[in-house]
């Protein structure tokens, strides 16, 4: 990632400011990248120990929010929703869809 030149002070502080707005695009693993690399230098600078604070906080806010919509989904959503690409077995049979095009082959049986 910094292969060629050394990692100035300068630099530093313009990455981590990069990395936090990036993880407002919906990338909040960045927000991890940032606070777990760039914390050894929070003592280099103020903004750095700013952006790497922010980070770690939007970064567990964000892994929160999205292992509550991964539960919510798995447990709310029923079967024949069509939120679900391939739908989770249904009915007494228990027959498990494989495949792109399950949804098709499951409702011919």
């Amino acid at each position: 990632m910094f292969a060629g030149k050394p990692l100035t002070k300068e630099k530093a502080e313009r990455l981590t400011r990069w990395y936090f707005y990036a993880g407002f695009v919906g990338l909040p693993w960045l927000w991890a990248v940032n606070a777990l690399y760039f914390r050894r230098f929070q003592k280099d600078s103020d903004e750095i120990a700013r952006y790497v604070l922010l980070s770690t906080r939007c970064a567990v806010v964000g892994f929160a929010l999205l292992l509550l919509w991964i539960i919510i989904a798995q447990t709310s959503l029923s079967p024949t929703s069509d939120l679900w690409v391939i739908r989770p077995p249904s009915g007494t049979d228990g027959a498990w869809q494989t495949g792109f095009f399950a949804d098709a082959v499951y409702q011919n049986t």
